[in-house]
């Protein structure tokens, strides 16, 4: 039996994959005789996140802390600001046996814990990786924040391989495993595939199937990085066609002609909306849950060619190569479409 403690800035809020991924793979650990501590920032505010608390398993113990900054748009100098406390953090937890850490700020703990850690590589920044997706001006925007970063970017680099090569290291796909690979060479890494709730989601999606009278094509994350300006793109090619873009920064229901923006609901209650799912991220996404799901419920899918979503998707032709080329989305919705088209 081990005494494990968990840390990561959003674990513990209900603010995506990463989260509930890491989640299963504790309760797994608990199952096993494990004790699970949580450590929550307590003070977060980025995302929302006061109003997204995820509940945790009344078994676990919870460790609350504060942290001195808390910014998304300046991530490295969030960083600099928390690294002493993160530090301070780690050394604290010489009770634990194992500290499990994934995220921006998990390399400052993992470097101060004495005992064995475990970096788990929930997505691309996990990696080392801080791409420009941006279009336009929010481009040279986001280019002028990395120069103003760099040094603390460069900063946060080193603690980062200092963890990976005193860590055990867990992907969540094929696809982060071989990235990960190039960082630490001669390192064993465990893949640990997102576990899915499939008779819960299936149960939800039964709850709230009759809810929606018009169904259509939905995309879950609106923003740059999932896609969302070229979903709006392929709604102004589709006027015949409802669209559903959801986010958990949407606090009302919008509509644009025929396109949504909708808050966030229930799994069950998302894809109640969708007669194809969309998944037209630019940035690389480690697997690809949302494909997972919108397949166990017969929901077809059409996903961009990016990071881990080939090892997702059950049809590799409803792959697109480039996300940027909406005629391409076109013709596989259309293809994924025509069947539906031809039973009514």
């Amino acid at each position: 039996m081990a005494r494990i403690a968990i840390f990561s800035k959003y674990f513990g809020y209900n603010i995506g994959g990463a989260e509930h991924s890491t989640l299963a793979l504790l309760k797994r650990r608990e199952a096993a005789g494990d004790n699970i501590t949580a450590v929550i920032v307590a003070n977060l505010r980025s995302h929302g996140a006061e109003s997204l608390r995820m509940p945790l398993p009344d078994t676990w113990h919870i460790r609350s802390i504060s942290l001195p900054a808390d910014t998304v748009r300046f991530r490295f100098f969030a960083y600099w600001r928390n690294r002493a406390a993160l530090s301070e953090l780690g050394s604290s937890l010489k009770d634990f046996d194992a500290l499990y850490a994934y995220g921006l700020y998990a390399p400052a703990v993992i470097n101060a814990f004495t005992g064995q850690t475990v970096y788990l590589v929930r997505d691309e920044y996990g990696l080392g990786w801080n791409r420009n997706y941006r279009q336009g001006l929010k481009k040279w925007m986001f280019a002028l924040y990395r120069l103003a970063e760099w040094p603390l970017e460069r900063l946060w680099l080193r603690d980062l391989r200092r963890a990976i090569a005193k860590s055990r290291l867990i992907a969540n796909s094929h696809f982060i495993a071989q990235e990960l690979q190039r960082l630490a060479p001669d390192a064993p890494i465990d893949i640990e595939y997102p576990e899915l709730d499939t008779a819960t989601l299936q149960a939800d999606f039964a709850r709230h199937a009759t809810d929606v009278s018009h169904k259509g094509i939905v995309l879950i994350g609106d923003n740059i990085l999932k896609g969302g300006d070229i979903a709006r793109k392929i709604a102004v090619r589709l006027p015949g066609e409802q669209f559903y873009l959801f986010d958990r920064r949407n606090l009302t229901e919008r509509r644009d002609g025929n396109l949504i923006s909708m808050p966030w609901q229930s799994p069950g209650r998302v894809y109640a909306h969708a007669k194809l799912v969309i998944v037209p991220s630019r940035w690389h996404e480690a697997f690809g849950r949302v494909v997972l799901e919108a397949q166990v419920l017969g929901i077809p899918v059409v996903a961009s060619a990016r990071g881990g979503l080939p090892e997702a998707i059950a049809d590799p032709a409803a792959l697109v190569a480039d996300p940027d080329d909406i005629d391409s989305w076109l013709t596989k919705i259309a293809e994924r479409l025509a069947p539906a088209v031809n039973h009514r």
